[in-house]
C-alpha cells in the first residue's frame, strides 16, 4: 500500500496500485450488486467481468510482493532488519484495520444489532470468530466455514494473508543465501498451483489460504529480484519484445481459463498464476521502461491518487456499501433501480472521502512516524549479487 517517504517514488507503481483498487471496487459495486443468470446471454461476459474485477486482489498480492520483496533484498544486511521492517509494517497496516475491527466490537457490545437490524441483513451476517479477525487468521477461519462471513471484515482476508506472509517470509530472506531464496520462490511458484488443486474439493480453502496464494506474492518478489539486476535492466531495455510476448502471452491464457468450466481442474490449477504473471509482467514494464505508453497511463494523477489512498478505500468499501444501502433501502447492496444506483454512486464518493480522509488526517503521519525507525547501515558489505539499477536508484519503489 501507499507511504510518504523522503526517498523518491516510483510513480507508476501509485497508478498500478490505483488499477488493482478500481477493479475491486467496480466488480464490488457495480458487478456483484447486478444479477445475471448464467444462461442468460451476458452471463459468460458477465463471468468474465467477474473475474477481473476480483482479479484486482491478485494484483494487490503481486504488488506487495514486489514492494516488500524490494524492501528486504535492499536491507538484509540491516543490524535493525525485523524491527525496522515490522515498526513500518504496523504503522501502515495496523490503525485502520484495528479501527475498524474494534468499531465493530463496541457496536456489537452496546446492542447496536438490535437497535440496527439492517446490520444483520449483510454486515454482520455469519460474521467469523471475533479472535480470528483479531489475529489475522480470518482467512483459515473463512476455509472452514466455507465462506467470507459478514462484510464489515470480509474484505480483511487479503490482508490476513500479507500478514502471514509478512511474518514468514523476512525469516527466509535473512536466514537463506540470495540464490537459495531465489530458489525458494521458483518453489512456491509451482507449489501453490499444487496446493489449490489439492483442496479443490473444499470450497473457498483454494482462495483464501496463504500456501494457495503464494504465487502471486513470490512472482512479485522475484520480479523486484529482476529489476535488481543491472544486467538483466539492460536486456529488458533492448528487447521490448520480451515484455510484449509475456504479457500477450499469460493474458491469452487468462482469457482461456477463463472461459473454461468454472469447476475445471485447469482453471483451480493455473488461473491465478497466469493473471499473477500477467501483472508481473505489467509492473516489470513500467519499473524499466518509463517512456513505455503503459508507464505513461499509470502516471494519471488520478490513478494515482486512489492508488494513494487505495489501502483506505479497500478497506471501507464494503462497509460503507452496505451502510448505505442498509439505512437508506433496508436491503443488501444490489441494483435493481435507479434509486439504487443512486445509493451505490452516493457509497463510492462516501468511500473515497471517507479514504482520503484517513490518508491525509491518519495514515501519512503514522507512515511518518514509522520512518523514524531507520534502516542501519549493514555491519560489513556484501559482494553486490543484488543490486539496484539506475532506473530503481532515482525512482525508489515505495511499500
Amino acid at each position: 500500500m501507499a507511504t510518504t517517504s523522503t526517498e523518491p517514488r516510483i510513480r507508476e507503481l501509485d497508478g498500478v496500485r490505483g488499477v488493482a483498487c478500481l477493479l475491486v471496487l467496480v466488480w464490488h459495486y457495480f458487478g456483484a450488486t447486478v444479477a445475471v443468470a448464467k444462461d442468460h446471454w451476458a452471463g459468460p461476459a458477465w463471468q468474465a467481468f467477474g473475474k477481473l474485477g476480483l482479479s484486482g486482489v491478485d494484483l494487490f498480492f503481486v504488488l506487495s510482493g514486489f514492494l516488500i520483496g524490494g524492501i528486504l533484498f535492499d536491507h538484509r544486511d540491516s543490524p535493525n532488519y525485523f524491527k525496522t521492517f515490522y515498526v513500518r509494517r504496523v504503522c501502515r497496516i495496523f490503525p485502520i484495520y484495528y479501527l475498524i475491527f474494534l468499531a465493530m466490537c463496541v457496536l456489537m457490545a452496546v446492542g447496536a444489532r438490535e437497535r440496527f437490524s439492517f446490520l444483520d441483513l449483510w454486515l454482520w451476517k455469519d460474521m467469523m470468530p471475533l479472535w480470528s479477525y483479531a489475529t489475522f487468521t480470518q482467512n483459515v477461519s473463512m476455509a472452514f466455514a466455507g465462506h467470507a462471513g459478514g462484510k464489515w471484515l470480509a474484505m480483511t482476508w487479503s490482508v490476513a494473508v500479507e500478514e502471514q506472509f509478512y511474518m514468514l517470509f523476512p525469516l527466509v530472506v535473512w536466514a537463506l543465501p540470495r540464490r537459495a531464496v531465489i530458489v525458494f520462490l521458483i518453489a512456491t511458484v509451482f507449489f501453490a498451483p499444487v496446493c489449490r488443486v489439492l483442496v479443490a474439493e473444499r470450497g473457498v480453502w483454494f482462495y483464501t489460504l496463504l500456501p494457495c496464494r503464494t504465487d502471486c506474492l513470490t512472482l512479485g518478489v522475484l520480479t523486484a529480484f529482476v529489476v535488481r539486476q543491472p544486467a538483466a535492466v539492460a536486456w529488458l531495455r533492448r528487447n521490448l519484445w520480451f515484455h510484449r510476448g509475456l504479457i500477450a502471452g499469460a493474458f491469452g491464457l487468462v482469457v482461456l481459463v477463463s472461459v473454461a468450466t468454472t469447476k475445471s481442474l485447469w482453471v483451480i490449477l493455473t488461473y491465478h498464476t497466469w493473471v499473477a504473471l500477467v501483472y508481473a509482467g505489467v509492473i516489470l514494464l513500467v519499473t524499466t521502461r518509463p517512456e513505455s505508453p503503459v508507464s505513461a497511463v499509470c502516471r494519471n494523477r488520478t490513478l494515482g491518487w486512489i492508488g494513494l489512498i487505495s489501502y483506505g478505500v479497500y478497506m471501507f468499501h464494503q462497509l460503507v456499501q452496505g451502510l448505505c444501502h442498509g439505512a437508506i433501502l433496508h436491503q443488501v447492496p444490489a441494483i435493481r433501480s435507479g434509486v439504487d444506483l443512486a445509493v451505490t454512486v452516493l457509497a463510492v464518493g462516501l468511500t473515497f472521502g471517507l479514504a482520503t480522509v484517513s490518508f491525509y488526517g491518519m495514515e501519512r503521519h503514522l507512515l511518518r512516524l514509522g520512518k523514524r525507525v531507520p534502516w542501519a547501515p549493514a555491519r560489513r558489505p556484501e559482494p553486490a549479487v543484488v543490486d539496484a539499477p539506475p532506473t530503481l536508484v532515482a525512482r525508489r519503489p515505495a511499500a
